[in-house]
């Protein structure tokens, strides 16, 4: 039986259309799935359902659920629907939950709104404990901020589901977790929908997320819907030429550059025992880890969130204090709080995770990308040539310079971040989840952009991600973290078809995976 209906649905971004003209059903208990690139209308197809569009947005058709019609609603009968019949789980929690209030008030605030006060925290409590975020843990009193991403992700679905709601809506839960938290948020929306006999529309660019998932998808690209059906036929019959493309991006060819065999005679970075603690911390971030990058060599780190990963590169650029070991780059010695050599800090740069979050929104891009010559002290005019070289190698125009950060896509701003880690010509570039957050068209571009980078300029990366068939793509050798220690490494191929530590295994079972039968 159908619990929503949307026919015809439009929205419209100052006069742009962004949805166009496009129709589904999603059936009671059915998980139903939106797939497609990032700017294809997924994300604005949910807000315009729940009612949440900006300001400069409009919306037409007809969208009936529950004996609404969710585009003409008045905004009191949309207030009485949101949170208690249709509940939206957003891709980003630390952007979506309040920072100033704990997590138990951020639970029980739709109780309180839709049910009053009356067992609002007791109830919340009980939310957190059937999500898995244990209450009696001291959890009750914290903030967003003292909690992993898992947690918060799952503080949010606590809360989206805290009146039980007929439709679910989770618009990227699990883009930026790691494959582990990933497979768990996953098996718990799943088991959620069971026992409260909910529907769920599930928004997401990875289709092996779809195939595990839903029974049912609609692929989206630039506001219309290209194809739609059971998951199974949609990937396995007569497919739609974007959705073909899609499954293609999907599979990462192994590394194909080849450096030379030759051993080097010193490594490039070496990494020596090296500890990290944090003040009140019972355990070591980073615990006695040690590691070589030889010149022209990819090192993939992977490992689950919290392991480590992002604390150990921070410590190899000299941006986090050691309790123990040393860091050495091109034999000298790299040490937070010390004055490094600026030929020893040009010879290192860093790709974030974020690219927007990394860039001042004020500046433009020829002076965002110019950031590293302040350790070189390079003239102006010697940086032009470089910021048009630079723009060149990553697949951008060199007037790209005169715009703003925000006139650019994320595949673009990611693209940016490259060309600013490229401007002083480093040896070692760390790419730090770099393509976590993109869909798999984009970084499908991405890498290979950056396999070509590596054999055109000699480049040695320390590839850090949670996904392991980026770093399949990606890397030399691999090693893996676990609790701050280095647990698991060798050649990239022999480890993840021979895994041997547990956590290893564990992660690669987590991978979801499209049939090779629908390939």
């Amino acid at each position: 039986m159908a619990l929503l209906s949307v026919h015809n649905l439009n929205v419209n971004m100052s006069n742009n259309p962004v949805v166009d003209d496009i129709s589904f059903t999603i059936n009671q208990g059915e998980v139903f799935g939106l797939a497609g690139a990032s700017g294809s209308g997924k994300s604005m197809t949910a807000l315009a359902l729940m009612g949440l569009l900006p300001p400069r947005a409009t919306r037409s058709g007809q969208a009936l659920f529950d004996g609404n019609d969710l585009i003409s609603s008045p905004e009191k009968t949309m207030q009485s629907i949101r949170g208690q019949k249709i509940s939206m789980i957003f891709q980003e929690p630390m952007t979506a939950l309040n920072p100033l209030m704990s997590i138990v008030d951020q639970v029980a605030e739709p109780i309180r709104i839709h049910q009053g006060d009356k067992g609002a925290d007791d109830h919340a409590l009980a939310l957190l404990d059937r999500v898995g975020v244990n209450p009696k843990s001291g959890h009750r009193h914290r903030y967003p901020h003292e909690l992993s991403g898992g947690q918060r992700q799952r503080v949010m679905i606590a809360q989206a589901i805290a009146l039980k709601p007929k439709l679910l809506i989770a618009d990227e839960p699990s883009t930026a977790l790691d494959v582990t938290t990933q497979a768990e948020i996953l098996r718990l929306l799943s088991r959620l929908v069971q026992e409260d006999e909910m529907a769920m529309m599930l928004i997401t660019h990875d289709l092996a997320v779809l195939a595990e998932n839903a029974q049912n998808i609609a692929v989206m690209k630039a506001g219309h819907i290209q194809d739609h059906g059971p998951t199974k036929t949609v990937f396995t019959g007569q497919k739609h030429a974007y959705t073909k493309s899609l499954l293609e991006a999907s599979r990462f060819k192994p590394l194909a550059v080849k450096m030379t065999e030759k051993p080097a005679a010193a490594p490039l970075l070496a990494v020596d025992e090296v500890v990290v603690r944090y003040p009140k911390a019972a355990t070591p971030a980073v615990d006695h880890v040690s590691l070589m990058i030889n010149p022209q060599e990819s090192l993939g780190l992977v490992g689950g969130s919290g392991c480590g990963k992002s604390t150990l590169a921070r410590a190899i650029l000299g941006l986090e204090p050691l309790a123990g070991g040393t860091v050495s780059m091109n034999g000298d010695q790299v040490t937070a709080g010390q004055d490094i050599p600026p030929s020893t800090r040009a010879m290192m740069q860093i790709v974030f995770q974020d690219p927007f979050g990394s860039f001042n929104p004020r500046h433009r891009v020829g002076k965002l990308i110019t950031e590293p010559f302040h350790a070189l002290k390079t003239p102006p005019q010697d940086q032009q040539q470089s910021i048009a070289e630079a723009l060149i190698d990553v697949g951008l125009h060199p007037n790209d310079q005169h715009k703003y950060i925000h006139e650019f896509s994320g595949g673009q701003r990611q693209r940016l971040a490259i060309a600013r880690a490229l401007m002083i010509k480093p040896n070692l570039i760390i790419l730090d989840e770099a393509v976590s957050a993109l869909d798999m068209m984009i970084k499908s571009q991405i890498i290979e952009l950056l396999l070509s980078l590596r054999q055109k300029h000699g480049l040695s990366y320390l590839f850090i991600s949670h996904d392991l068939s980026v770093i399949e793509a990606m890397t030399d050798r691999v090693m893996v973290m676990d609790q701050g220690q280095m647990v698991e490494q060798g050649p990239t191929q022999d480890v993840l078809k021979s895994p041997q530590h547990h956590v290893t295994k564990t992660l690669i079972n987590a991978i979801p995976r499209l049939p090779k039968s629908w390939l």
